[in-house]
């Protein structure tokens, strides 16, 4: 999965902390599957920049200083 990959790869670098993928994966996939049905999301971002916005709330979390 590319996204696994990419995750590992920024772990490596340091770009990120050591975080479960099992988890990570089966929360974005929950995520990915409510922006494609629609629920209670009320955005102009595109599919790909909501993507974006996901990993980051997932990595890096919600609120930022």
């Amino acid at each position: 999965d590319k996204t696994l990959f990419v995750l590992d790869q920024a772990k490596a670098e340091g770009a990120v902390k050591e975080i479960d993928n099992h988890l990570f994966s089966k929360i974005y996939a929950s995520v990915i599957e409510e922006i494609i049905l629609g629920n209670d999301i009320d955005t102009n971002l595109t599919f790909r920049q909501q993507q974006e916005q996901i990993v980051d709330m997932l990595l890096f979390g919600i609120c930022k200083s």
